[in-house]
Protein backbone atom coordinates (compact mmCIF):
# COMPACT_ATOMS: atom_id res chain seq x y z
CA UNK A 1 0.00 0.00 0.00
CA UNK A 2 2.81 2.45 0.91
CA UNK A 3 4.57 1.71 -2.41
CA UNK A 4 1.34 2.30 -4.30
CA UNK A 5 0.82 5.70 -2.63
CA UNK A 6 4.43 6.70 -3.34
CA UNK A 7 4.06 5.76 -7.02
CA UNK A 8 0.84 7.76 -7.15
CA UNK A 9 2.55 10.90 -5.78
CA UNK A 10 5.43 10.50 -8.24
CA UNK A 11 3.04 10.01 -11.16
CA UNK A 12 1.06 13.09 -10.13
CA UNK A 13 4.21 15.22 -9.96
CA UNK A 14 5.37 14.02 -13.37
CA UNK A 15 1.86 14.61 -14.78
CA UNK A 16 2.07 18.27 -13.70
CA UNK A 17 5.63 18.58 -15.00
CA UNK A 18 4.53 17.32 -18.41
CA UNK A 19 2.20 20.30 -18.76
CA UNK A 20 -1.09 19.32 -17.14
CA UNK A 21 -2.82 22.31 -15.51
CA UNK A 22 -4.58 20.08 -13.00
CA UNK A 23 -1.72 18.96 -10.78
CA UNK A 24 0.74 21.32 -9.09
CA UNK A 25 4.40 20.34 -9.60
CA UNK A 26 6.59 19.91 -6.53
CA UNK A 27 9.79 18.03 -5.85
CA UNK A 28 12.15 17.58 -2.86
CA UNK A 29 14.63 20.14 -4.25
CA UNK A 30 12.53 22.96 -2.78
CA UNK A 31 13.94 21.91 0.60
CA UNK A 32 17.51 22.51 -0.57
CA UNK A 33 16.55 25.95 -1.87
CA UNK A 34 14.96 27.02 1.42
CA UNK A 35 11.57 27.46 -0.26
CA UNK A 36 8.15 26.73 1.24
CA UNK A 37 6.50 23.44 0.25
CA UNK A 38 4.28 23.82 -2.79
CA UNK A 39 4.28 24.36 -6.53
CA UNK A 40 6.98 26.56 -7.96
CA UNK A 41 8.76 27.60 -11.14
CA UNK A 42 12.23 29.17 -11.40
CA UNK A 43 13.83 31.05 -14.27
CA UNK A 44 16.88 28.79 -13.79
CA UNK A 45 18.12 26.41 -11.04
CA UNK A 46 19.75 27.84 -7.93
CA UNK A 47 22.91 25.83 -8.59
CA UNK A 48 23.44 27.84 -11.80
CA UNK A 49 23.98 31.02 -9.75
CA UNK A 50 27.58 32.08 -9.22
CA UNK A 51 29.45 35.00 -7.71
CA UNK A 52 30.70 36.25 -11.07
CA UNK A 53 27.10 36.92 -12.05
CA UNK A 54 25.95 38.85 -9.00
CA UNK A 55 24.21 41.84 -10.54
CA UNK A 56 25.81 45.20 -10.10
CA UNK A 57 22.80 46.19 -8.05
CA UNK A 58 19.30 47.49 -8.46
CA UNK A 59 18.84 51.08 -9.57
CA UNK A 60 16.33 53.64 -8.32
CA UNK A 61 13.65 54.47 -10.91
CA UNK A 62 14.63 51.37 -12.91
CA UNK A 63 13.14 47.86 -12.88
CA UNK A 64 15.28 44.82 -13.65
CA UNK A 65 13.12 42.36 -15.61
CA UNK A 66 13.79 38.66 -16.17
CA UNK A 67 12.07 35.99 -18.25
CA UNK A 68 10.50 32.98 -16.55
CA UNK A 69 8.66 30.08 -18.26
CA UNK A 70 5.27 29.31 -16.72
CA UNK A 71 2.73 26.62 -17.48
CA UNK A 72 -1.00 27.08 -17.99
CA UNK A 73 -3.01 26.53 -14.81
CA UNK A 74 -0.27 27.35 -12.31
CA UNK A 75 -1.56 29.38 -9.36
CA UNK A 76 0.89 32.15 -8.45
CA UNK A 77 0.70 33.85 -5.04
CA UNK A 78 4.29 34.73 -4.09
CA UNK A 79 7.68 35.52 -5.57
CA UNK A 80 11.20 34.87 -4.31
CA UNK A 81 14.54 36.53 -5.15
CA UNK A 82 18.02 35.93 -3.74
CA UNK A 83 20.12 38.74 -2.30
CA UNK A 84 23.87 39.11 -1.91
CA UNK A 85 24.05 42.60 -0.43
CA UNK A 86 21.41 44.09 1.87
CA UNK A 87 19.38 47.23 1.20
CA UNK A 88 20.38 50.13 3.42
CA UNK A 89 17.36 52.20 4.54
CA UNK A 90 14.94 51.14 1.77
CA UNK A 91 12.24 53.68 0.94
CA UNK A 92 10.37 51.98 -1.93
CA UNK A 93 10.36 48.68 -3.82
CA UNK A 94 8.16 46.29 -5.74
CA UNK A 95 8.23 42.92 -7.46
CA UNK A 96 5.65 42.31 -10.19
CA UNK A 97 4.60 39.69 -12.74
CA UNK A 98 4.00 40.55 -16.41
CA UNK A 99 2.39 38.58 -19.20
CA UNK A 100 3.59 37.11 -22.51
CA UNK A 101 2.75 40.01 -24.84
CA UNK A 102 5.39 41.66 -27.02
CA UNK A 103 5.17 44.59 -24.62
CA UNK A 104 4.47 42.69 -21.39
CA UNK A 105 1.46 43.91 -19.38
CA UNK A 106 1.08 43.87 -15.60
CA UNK A 107 -0.72 40.85 -14.15
CA UNK A 108 -0.09 41.25 -10.41
CA UNK A 109 2.48 42.64 -7.99
CA UNK A 110 3.45 43.24 -4.40
CA UNK A 111 2.52 46.90 -4.38
CA UNK A 112 4.95 49.39 -2.89
CA UNK A 113 6.88 47.61 -0.12
CA UNK A 114 8.15 50.99 1.20
CA UNK A 115 10.58 50.37 4.10
CA UNK A 116 10.36 46.56 4.10
CA UNK A 117 13.86 45.15 4.76
CA UNK A 118 15.91 43.28 2.15
CA UNK A 119 18.45 41.30 4.19
CA UNK A 120 21.83 40.18 2.82
CA UNK A 121 22.53 36.61 1.66
CA UNK A 122 18.86 35.62 1.83
CA UNK A 123 16.03 34.20 -0.21
CA UNK A 124 13.46 37.00 0.03
CA UNK A 125 9.82 35.93 -0.40
CA UNK A 126 7.11 38.50 -1.08
CA UNK A 127 3.34 38.07 -1.40
CA UNK A 128 1.51 39.33 -4.46
CA UNK A 129 -1.48 41.52 -3.69
CA UNK A 130 -3.68 39.39 -5.96
CA UNK A 131 -3.08 35.71 -6.79
CA UNK A 132 -3.26 34.87 -10.50
CA UNK A 133 -3.79 31.70 -12.50
CA UNK A 134 -1.49 31.45 -15.52
CA UNK A 135 -3.77 31.55 -18.61
CA UNK A 136 -1.40 30.09 -21.22
CA UNK A 137 1.98 28.35 -21.22
CA UNK A 138 4.70 30.77 -22.25
CA UNK A 139 7.51 33.15 -21.28
CA UNK A 140 6.46 35.67 -18.63
CA UNK A 141 8.50 38.41 -16.91
CA UNK A 142 9.24 39.33 -13.31
CA UNK A 143 10.18 42.97 -12.66
CA UNK A 144 12.16 44.00 -9.56
CA UNK A 145 12.63 47.58 -8.35
CA UNK A 146 14.08 49.19 -5.25
CA UNK A 147 14.99 52.60 -3.88
CA UNK A 148 17.32 52.83 -0.87
CA UNK A 149 20.38 54.68 0.40
CA UNK A 150 22.31 51.49 -0.42
CA UNK A 151 20.67 49.29 -3.02
CA UNK A 152 20.57 45.49 -2.80
CA UNK A 153 22.62 43.27 -5.06
CA UNK A 154 20.86 40.18 -6.38
CA UNK A 155 22.40 36.78 -7.12
CA UNK A 156 21.95 35.47 -10.64
CA UNK A 157 23.62 34.11 -13.75
CA UNK A 158 25.49 35.59 -16.67
CA UNK A 159 24.10 35.42 -20.20
CA UNK A 160 26.92 34.43 -22.54
CA UNK A 161 25.02 33.70 -25.78
CA UNK A 162 24.06 36.84 -27.72
CA UNK A 163 20.92 35.11 -29.02
CA UNK A 164 19.57 35.05 -25.49
CA UNK A 165 19.70 38.83 -25.29
CA UNK A 166 16.74 38.85 -27.66
CA UNK A 167 18.85 40.25 -30.50
CA UNK A 168 18.14 37.23 -32.73
CA UNK A 169 14.67 36.93 -34.24
CA UNK A 170 12.47 34.53 -32.29
CA UNK A 171 14.69 34.45 -29.21
CA UNK A 172 13.08 35.81 -26.01
CA UNK A 173 14.93 38.52 -24.14
CA UNK A 174 16.09 36.90 -20.91
CA UNK A 175 16.95 40.06 -18.99
CA UNK A 176 16.38 43.78 -19.49
CA UNK A 177 15.68 47.00 -17.61
CA UNK A 178 12.97 49.64 -17.99
CA UNK A 179 12.49 53.09 -16.48
CA UNK A 180 9.90 53.23 -13.66
CA UNK A 181 8.86 55.32 -10.69
CA UNK A 182 10.39 53.53 -7.72
CA UNK A 183 7.77 51.60 -5.78
CA UNK A 184 5.18 51.72 -8.59
CA UNK A 185 4.87 48.83 -11.03
CA UNK A 186 4.14 50.22 -14.51
CA UNK A 187 1.20 49.01 -16.59
CA UNK A 188 3.61 47.68 -19.25
CA UNK A 189 7.33 47.00 -19.63
CA UNK A 190 8.00 49.44 -22.46
CA UNK A 191 11.30 50.58 -24.05
CA UNK A 192 13.53 47.80 -22.63
CA UNK A 193 17.33 47.91 -22.45
CA UNK A 194 18.87 44.42 -22.60
CA UNK A 195 21.17 43.18 -19.84
CA UNK A 196 23.80 40.42 -19.86
CA UNK A 197 23.07 39.24 -16.30
CA UNK A 198 19.79 37.98 -14.89
CA UNK A 199 18.78 37.67 -11.23
CA UNK A 200 17.39 34.37 -10.00
CA UNK A 201 13.63 34.47 -9.37
CA UNK A 202 11.07 31.87 -8.31
CA UNK A 203 7.28 32.02 -8.42
CA UNK A 204 5.37 30.15 -5.72
CA UNK A 205 1.85 28.82 -5.48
Amino acid sequence: MAKSRARGKYAAAMHRYSGSPNVRYTDPMHIMYGLPYGGYEMNFPVYACHTAAITSGLTANTATCVAIPLQEGMNVRRVAVMTAGAAGTPTASFVALYDTQTTPALMTGTGNLTTTAWAANSIIIRDFQRPVTIPITGVYYVAINQAATTLSTLVGAQIVNAAHYGTVSGSPTLSFSVAVTSGTAPATLATPTTKNVMPWVCLLG
